[in-house]
């Protein structure tokens, strides 16, 4: 088993986009994600078929969604699974505190307990079992937005999900794009919005309610199993036994998706006068 640290980039690759072009009005701001439950709680269930893997309410926000300020970004544990595993999951959004358009990357592992950098023993998913996919996360509300719009781009550039084998190679999914065909290396073996939104919702879907407090589902994942291949470091592509590992074994699954949103009345205010304040002071 090799050692390695895990997924420090956003799931998605930056496009340079118009953001007019996507969500409208500079208004349609949306703040950082945070949870809607007490303490500062979301929910979160991922099942596999008929196999439950994780139904929690009652999990606190990562403190640390950024790996731009310096620091490692924080992580919750959401089970103990036994001596060799916990599930854990991330989150990851950086930019200013408003954005017409946040992205936020999801990552949940399988982790040697107390130790990040070290898979652990127990797969995310059964090598065995080939039933689709689902999470769902719920509870969450955006700071300072009064209504936010979860969403996915549906353009072959959008990052979307991908998963990862024991030594950190991706899973060759079907659906996900191939080696480095956008410059990024192994990481351009994802699956991307326009997969996930078209018209086929048996493989790869994704579901949103908008509101103050928001939900999504990204749906019918497929699951990799033992016979789909691994691309590495190098391009090769071969079976995820590598060095005696678990093939099938799933270690990291990431998730990406997007909001937007309009901004409380407070926050609104804000942005209204601010153009005054700027005439008014270059009229002095």
């Amino acid at each position: 088993m090799v050692p390695y640290r895990t997924s420090m980039r956003v799931v998605f690759a930056s496009v340079a986009i118009t953001l007019a072009a996507l969500v409208g009005p500079a208004w349609a701001d949306v703040g950082t994600p945070m949870g809607a439950g007490a303490g500062n709680t979301f929910g979160i269930k991922i099942t596999q078929g008929a196999t439950t893997i994780v139904d929690r309410a009652d999990v606190p926000f990562p403190a640390d969604i950024r790996t731009d300020d310096g620091s490692p970004e924080s992580y919750v544990v959401l089970g103990h699974v036994n001596a060799g595993t916990d599930y854990i999951i991330k989150a990851v959004s950086n930019g200013p505190l408003m954005q017409s358009w946040r992205n936020v990357a999801w990552y949940i592992d399988s982790i040697k307990p107390g130790d990040i950098h070290r898979p652990g023993t127990t797969s995310l998913f059964a090598p065995s079992n080939l039933y689709p996919i689902d999470v769902e996360i719920y509870n969450v509300k955006f700071a300072y937005t009064s209504t936010a719009t979860p969403l996915l781009g549906s353009w072959p550039q959008y990052y979307v999900s991908f998963m990862r084998n024991e030594p950190g190679h991706f899973y060759n999914s079907f659906g996900a794009g191939t080696y480095n065909q956008n410059g990024w290396g192994q990481w351009d073996v994802q699956v991307r919005g326009n997969t996930y939104m078209d018209a086929t919702t048996s493989q790869y879907s994704f579901t949103a309610s908008p509101g103050g407090v928001v939900s999504w589902k990204w749906r019918n994942i497929l699951a990799p199993g033992t016979t789909t291949t691994v691309v590495d470091t190098s391009g090769a592509y071969h079976l995820s036994d590598e060095g005696g590992t678990q093939k099938g074994f799933v270690h990291e699954l990431g998730l990406g998706m997007s909001a937007t949103g309009v901004p409380e009345p407070a926050t609104l205010v804000l942005l209204a006068l601010s153009p005054l304040v700027l005439r008014r002071r270059r009229g002095c």
